[in-house]
Formats: structure tokens, C-alpha cells, sequence
């Protein structure tokens, strides 16, 4: 399905039963789909709502990537969510989409009954010293790779392979084949944002007034968004909780699929919807 915005058509896909949870992916740039099936289980107790971002993956835009910023992100979603008649609905952001979500929760509260923040961080600070954490296995081409993604020195038409290269460095499992070709990054958005609207972000001093229901999650294994920083997250929202997924990396819904729904699935029942 697709949502008429002035410039954009935004994609969504509706699945499950039950309150409303919307995805939002990260990267910034990436399409949905490397959530899913990972994350599909979680429409056995929620209605999920899969979302590309304008921008991203099927979402059109017109108007080009300079008109991206978090402000018209947040407002695609209450158009979103005005749209499909919600009442209010939990906001799950993974990564990237962890500031887009407290952004939005931020701007919206009355909209926003539960947070759950995956893999993701307060701010970007920690990306400033990513390289002090590579792991030692990793080679000066792995290294030259992640810069040159980061950098936004990649060509936009070889942009979806080295992301599907690099992403392999971030799990602490072995994926199936399959699993690195779900990545779909959109390269003149990623630069955007990254460039542009991440050094803006001002969401660290606002954390206390986030007032429900959270949930952080993030994989032991994740040098991306290492712990200290995912617990800033957990110290600075009132109430906030902490699950940490053992043997996992930054994507732990795909390192270890089963225990990251149950652990989910039992805060949802416990928190959110009860």
C-alpha cells in the first residue's frame, strides 16, 4: 500500500493482530526489509506496520533527499498513522530508527504508548571512535570498505554490495546466504541524513521526558553501539529497561531471531499491553 504525501508516495505494509507496533528501519537510508522475516513472529501479539521511509526502499520522493530531515520523517508518520485511523500505536526503531522513534515520541507523545529502541544509541558521539573498535579479525580492507561507506565515497550503483559485504561484520553469528542481499541502502539519503541531519540531532538532553513504556535491546557482541552507550539510553529515559541478547551483534533479531522475539514478545505483554 502507499500513502500520498505532497511529494512522496509512502510504502507500508500491514500485518497481524492486535495494537499497532510500526517498524522503523535504520542505516539511515535502509529499506525495510532486512527487518523481516526476522521480526514477523512479533504479529502473533501486535499488528505490525512495515514502513520505507521517504526516500527508502518503494517510498517515492519528488522533491530529492534535501527535503529529508527528521521533522518531515516524523510528520510522514503521523500522516501515516492519522491515516490508518490509530488511535496511538508503539514505535519500534532499530538503530538509526531508534532517533527517528525519539524524535517522533518526542514530538508526538499522545501518539506513542511504548518504545522499543534496538541497537540504537542517544546520539551519534560514539560513531567518532567506530574504528577504535573494530575487531582484530577484521582486515585493512574491511576497514577501507567501512570508511569508504561512511565517507560517502562508495558509487551510488555500487552502494546495496558493499553494504551487503560490510554488513557481514556486524553479526556475531554466521546468516544464512541469503540474509546480507535483504540490505537495500538508498546512497544520496544515506549521505543526506548522515551529513546533514545526524549532527543536528539534540535528543541526549531530552531523554527524561520521554514518559512510556520502554524497552532498549542490543546484542553483547555489538561493537557498533557498544553497551556503555546503549545504557545512556537505559539511565537517561524514566523507567526504561534494558535485555541484552547474548551471542549478538548489532542486528540481534538475525543472530539470534528466536530469543530476540521472545524477550520482545514478554515485555510487550508485560508493559505495553496489558
Amino acid at each position: 500500500m502507499k500513502l500520498q504525501l505532497n511529494d512522496a508516495d509512502l510504502w507500508y505494509e500491514v500485518r497481524g493482530a492486535g495494537a499497532p507496533l510500526v517498524v522503523l528501519p535504520g542505516g539511515p537510508g535502509f529499506a525495510h526489509d532486512y527487518l523481516r522475516p526476522h521480526l514477523d513472529p512479533l504479529g502473533t501479539i501486535v499488528t505490525t506496520v512495515w514502513l520505507d521511509l521517504a526516500g527508502t526502499g518503494r517510498s517515492s520522493l519528488a522533491g530529492g533527499v534535501e527535503t529529508i530531515s527528521h521533522e518531515r520523517w516524523i510528520s510522514d508518520l503521523e500522516a501515516l498513522r492519522v491515516h490508518l485511523e490509530l488511535e496511538n500505536w508503539i514505535v519500534f526503531g532499530h538503530s538509526y530508527g531508534g532517533f527517528v522513534a525519539l524524535d517522533y515520541a518526542l514530538a508526538h507523545p499522545a501518539s506513542v504508548t511504548a518504545l522499543v529502541l534496538c541497537a540504537s544509541a542517544p546520539s551519534g558521539a560514539h560513531l567518532a571512535t567506530l574504528f577504535d573498535r573494530m575487531p582484530p579479525e577484521m582486515t585493512s580492507a574491511d576497514r577501507e570498505l567501512l570508511e569508504a561507506i561512511f565517507g560517502g565515497q562508495v558509487p551510488d550503483d555500487e552502494m546495496d554490495a558493499g553494504v551487503q559485504t560490510a554488513v557481514q561484520f556486524f553479526f556475531v553469528s554466521d546468516p544464512s546466504p541469503d540474509v546480507p542481499g535483504s540490505f537495500h541502502l538508498q546512497p544520496d539519503t544515506f549521505r543526506h541524513v548522515f551529513e546533514t541531519c545526524l549532527p543536528e540531532l539534540a535528543i541526549e538532553d531530552r531523554l527524561v521526558e520521554v514518559a512510556v513504556p520502554t524497552l532498549v535491546v542490543a546484542g553483547d557482541g555489538d561493537w557498533q553501539v557498544p553497551e556503555d552507550v546503549t545504557m545512556r539510553l537505559v539511565t537517561g529515559i524514566p523507567g526504561a529497561e534494558m535485555a541484552i541478547i547474548t551471542g549478538a551483534g548489532h542486528y540481534p533479531f538475525i543472530d539470534d531471531s528466536y530469543r530476540f522475539v521472545t524477550v520482545v514478545t514478554e515485555w510487550l505483554r508485560h508493559a505495553a499491553l496489558s
